[in-house]
């Protein structure tokens, strides 16, 4: 076998340095990224730490919110109103959230940011929304004079 030209030696001398360069930058970025890693993680565990207060918090200001907007139904009165309904089924019924509108600043349910929140039980709504003052469902789908309807109030 002939010797190999001076040259040759040097390549073969700068891909193994090449080779092991790239090897010790990966090492490198591996060590850097599970260092991350480690510390997204120490962050991750400070917030699933803090998590139950939180959630415990949400909970006690929902159920705070809730009884304000209990109270506002029962300082107004909050009823709903049949205005015209079918006592067949597949026909429709209207229905209107029915209040007294002096207990209300401006008399009007938006003043105080709130508003209605129908509950249809099951009946689809042809006019109006679930946030509307009267609603007209169909009654297809429940038997006649079954229509479960609800209201309350819920914030804007």
């Amino acid at each position: 076998m002939a010797l190999p030209k001076p040259s040759e030696v040097s390549t073969k001398k700068g891909a193994v340095t090449a080779d092991k360069n790239r090897v010790t930058a990966d090492e490198k970025k591996i060590k850097d990224h599970r260092l991350e890693i480690k510390a997204l993680e120490g962050k991750i565990q400070v917030l699933l730490d803090g998590l139950p207060k939180k959630q415990l918090d949400a909970e006690n200001a929902e159920a705070d919110a809730e009884e304000m907007l209990r109270s506002i139904e029962e300082e107004i009165g909050l009823s709903i109103k049949a205005m015209e309904s079918s006592v067949l089924q597949g026909g429709t019924a209207t229905f209107e959230a029915e209040y007294d509108k002096s207990q209300l600043p401006g008399g009007k349910l938006h003043d105080l940011h709130v508003q209605p929140l129908w509950n249809t039980g099951g009946c689809t709504i042809k006019t109006g929304d679930i946030h509307s003052e009267t609603i007209t469902v169909d009654t297809s789908s429940v038997q006649p004079g079954d229509y479960g309807i609800s209201l309350s109030l819920t914030f804007i």
